[in-house]
């Protein structure tokens, strides 16, 4: 059960055979490096969005309201908000 790899994935595969395990970590570097840019290009393209804000109902509670806003900005980080958030409801001041 073989993988089919078209010819430019054989050929870089060719050329990094044909390095010494010295040459191959350089050559690794740069394809992580490559594929790092183009998720950063895509996180890029995330974070400069126009938000669609979404109409907000009436009686809406504050867990829902965070929710709905959530969904109106994708390119915040949610683990990060969160943690804000748990805090802010707690805060008794």
């Amino acid at each position: 059960m073989g993988v089919s790899l078209n010819d430019k994935q054989n050929l870089l595969l060719d050329h990094f055979s044909n390095l010494t395990a010295i040459d191959q970590k350089p050559f690794l570097f740069f394809a992580e490096f490559l594929y790092s840019r183009n998720e950063y290009a895509d996180a890029m393209q995330k974070t400069h969005q126009i938000p669609e804000l979404l109409p907000r109902p009436v009686g809406e509670s504050v867990p829902k309201a965070i929710k709905r806003l959530s969904l109106s900005y994708p390119m915040l980080q949610d683990a990060e908000l969160l943690h804000q958030y748990s805090t802010l409801m707690s805060d008794s001041s």
